[in-house]
């Protein structure tokens, strides 16, 4: 850039030039964001302007009244982390919100199913850099699988940059099997978590895919009761 402004910068810019008030958006009038943001583009606070979104660890705006610093790229939030203690005689300057991740953007959903049929818990986070991600059943401080046979988790990239999608599959469910499944995703600046449950009737019935549940049926919730 030859003026040396930075690309989260020009909403300020417009604004300041424009007034506070946004006005009709005109996007002829629009700076051109530049190829290849690390962190992909997202809209000024006008909704108008395409730009660069803010990256892993760099300064936001939280609330949206401004337009200074920026808004943060995909599947990156605006937080404020709080301030380490400082050593005895020194002075550190209150911290300015910057963008974190890890986001989990679709979380697994509660499954109704019969005992001797699979399920599948799908859970997606966006994240950069990426995260380490991780299931576990409530009640237990253990990773999944760990040793179990009929337990499966896979990962893998995609679909969209900085996202990994992962799932856990239960083979031939068992009664002991109900209860809260959790996905868990950290990195360095943040973690995120989602759970769902998961309920496991007494009897299997032929033909039935598990999608609801009849009045009547006898079931096992997470607390392993009837």
């Amino acid at each position: 850039m030859c003026a040396g402004l930075p690309p989260q910068h020009h909403g300020w810019m417009r604004l300041w030039q424009e007034g506070e008030s946004c006005g009709d958006c005109e996007t002829e009038r629009c700076p051109l964001a530049p190829p290849g943001c690390p962190a992909g583009r997202v809209r000024d606070r006008c909704d108008c302007c395409e730009q660069c979104g803010n990256a892993e660890g760099q300064p936001c705006d939280p609330d949206g009244a401004q337009d200074f610093y920026g808004r943060c790229g995909e599947g990156l939030y605006c937080k404020t982390i709080p301030r380490r203690k400082c050593p005895k005689g020194q002075f550190q300057a209150d911290p300015e919100p910057r963008c974190v991740s890890p986001r989990i953007t679709r979380a697994p959903r509660d499954l109704i199913n019969y005992t001797g049929n699979d399920i599948v818990f799908g859970c997606e986070v966006t994240s950069y850099p990426l995260p380490i991600l991780s299931w576990r059943k409530k009640g237990s401080d253990n990773f999944l699988p760990g040793d179990d046979p009929h337990i499966s988790v896979q990962a893998r990239g995609g679909p969209q940059p900085y996202t990994i999608s992962t799932w856990i599959q239960i083979h031939g469910l068992h009664l002991s099997d109900a209860g809260i499944y959790t996905c868990t995703s950290h990195n360095a600046l943040g973690e995120a978590s989602a759970s769902a449950r998961l309920i496991v009737l007494r009897d299997a019935k032929e033909g039935v895919t598990g999608c609801h549940l009849s009045e009547g049926d006898d079931y096992y919730d997470s607390s392993g009761e009837q």
